[in-house]
Order: structure tokens, then C-alpha cells, then sequence
């Protein structure tokens, strides 16, 4: 991508953009989110925000983790009050049908949430061994 088709898409001058690149600075952050809004490029604004603005990054950070849990809390005990009914008077063909595709879609969600926890647990034992090594 040119300089001068960034500059358009953030709505800024192409001046604005050769600065940044020969200064190796970062843009403003509402430039920033005009052009990852508009490149749909949610993993650049997140790096943006680590570098530029850490503390403003881990405020988001746990927001987004704290509404995944309170998501899957919220989709869990939907399927449980569901699969209950079924016990209770049972369901429609087309209920039932509904019911096995929000369960499959839960477990994809429930399996990309745990790949992350696993992956921030392999970031903390890093950061473990190396805050508690043996000093000689």
C-alpha cells in the first residue's frame, strides 16, 4: 500500500504519513483506529496500543477477558435452561435442530477461550522463571 492510498483511507494528508515513515513514529491513536477500523485489522490496533499506550492496553485486555467469561456464562446457562426443557416438555424438530448448532458454536468458543488461557499460562510460567531464578 502507497503512502498516499493510506493518507486516504485515514483521511489525512499523504505528508501526515511520510512523516510517520521517515520519523518511525506512531500515528496519533485517532488516525490509528480510522485506519485499523477501516483495514478491519483489530491484531494492529492492539500491538499499537502495547507500544503506545500499555496501560491503556491492559485495561482492554481484561475488559475483553472479563466479558468472554461473563459470554460464556451468559451462552452456557442458555443451552443448560434449554437442554432443561427438552427433560421438562421436550422440543421441536427445528428447536432441537437450533439447540446442536448454538452447543457446537459454544464448544468452538469454550475451545478458542481455553487455547488462550493456555497460552497466557505458558506466558506467566516464562515470566515465573525468570522473576524467581536462583540468584548466584
Amino acid at each position: 500500500m502507497t503512502a498516499e492510498e493510506l493518507a486516504d483511507i485515514a483521511g489525512v494528508d499523504r505528508t501526515y504519513i511520510t512523516k510517520i515513515e521517515k520519523h518511525n513514529n506512531l500515528p496519533a491513536l485517532p488516525i490509528m483506529q480510522i485506519v485499523c477500523n477501516k483495514l478491519d485489522a483489530d491484531e494492529l490496533l492492539a500491538d499499537y496500543l502495547k507500544i503506545k499506550y500499555p496501560a491503556q492496553y491492559e485495561r482492554l485486555e481484561k475488559d475483553k477477558a472479563t466479558s468472554e467469561v461473563r459470554y460464556l456464562n451468559y451462552e452456557f446457562m442458555q443451552i443448560k435452561e434449554q437442554v432443561e426443557k427438552i427433560n421438562r416438555k421436550g422440543i421441536t424438530p427445528a428447536e432441537l435442530k437450533r439447540l446442536k448448532k448454538r452447543i457446537l458454536f459454544f464448544g468452538n468458543d469454550v475451545n478458542r477461550s481455553v487455547r488462550r488461557l493456555q497460552d497466557l499460562i505458558g506466558e506467566l510460567q516464562k515470566i515465573k522463571k525468570i522473576a524467581f531464578k536462583p540468584k548466584k
